[in-house]
């Protein structure tokens, strides 16, 4: 448990012993407490982590809040156009290509995108390839000339497990 987690949690307990406890009925506090751990579930989720126990307050400190760019009220181009927004005219979106693979082992820093069998080739300076977890749990051992991470090959099956419950 982090010192940030464990001050938190200590604080919310001295705040039931001073203010609630013996106070209020106990169906109140417990609805209290519940709230609580509703609230630190959402925080996790927010913050993209298990835990917010393991949480550190410098990361939490560094966490940025988007606003309206994160909003999916129009669908998920929404998503796409704030990207370009974001990024600028020299932005170039490609959509319905198979990539089957993305090799960033080219000399010059290129990434080189090889799609829809072959017959079409991309090089960009950077790209975003979106799959499904499917896909990408069946195929990322061929198609990333470069293999991933071991930590991103870790993620990628315990979000494959998780996604089965």
């Amino acid at each position: 448990m982090s010192n940030f987690s464990m001050c938190m949690q200590s604080e919310f307990e001295s705040w039931l012993q001073r203010e609630k406890i013996g106070r209020e009925p106990e169906e109140d506090t417990k609805w209290r407490r519940q709230y609580y751990d509703w609230y630190i579930r959402w925080e996790e989720c927010d913050a993209g982590c298990d835990s917010l126990y393991g949480q550190s307050a410098l990361s939490w400190g560094e966490y940025v809040d988007y606003d309206e760019d994160t909003s999916l009220e129009d669908g998920f181009d929404s998503v796409v156009l704030a990207m370009r927004r974001a990024m600028g005219p020299q932005v170039q979106i490609l959509l319905g290509h198979v990539v089957e693979c993305v090799d960033s082992s080219t000399r010059g820093g290129k990434v080189v995108l090889t799609c829809n069998g072959g017959e079409v080739t991309i090089e960009a300076s950077r790209v975003i390839v979106t799959v499904s977890l499917g896909c990408l749990k069946e195929r990322h051992r061929t198609m990333f000339k470069s293999p991933l991470p071991k930590r991103t090959v870790e993620a990628i099956g315990t979000m494959q497990e998780e996604a089965k419950l």
